[in-house]
């Protein structure tokens, strides 16, 4: 598919994130982004959530690590992300 200028709007909020989650399904290729916020005191609230195909998440994990020129290393299995 050709790259294209994508349409911006006005409309669309930006918003402070302190917390992502990932929750991927096991029978279906989808993945659910949830971000939060904290506030005082010891309040946290979820400001977004997205769904997108779990291709549409690597491609954004893919396009974050050229953009900050980081690449973690994989985690020895049984170990826990961070």
């Amino acid at each position: 598919m050709a790259e294209t200028t994508p349409l911006t709007s006005p409309d669309v909020k930006s918003l402070w994130v302190d917390r992502m989650t990932v929750t991927a399904r096991a029978d279906v290729p989808v993945v659910t982004l949830r971000f939060f916020t904290f506030l005082p005191p010891e309040i946290t609230v979820e400001v977004s959530r997205l769904q997108m195909t779990q291709a549409h998440a690597e491609a954004m994990v893919d396009v974050l690590a050229k953009n900050f020129d980081y690449y973690p290393k994989k985690p020895k299995t049984g170990s826990k992300a961070p």
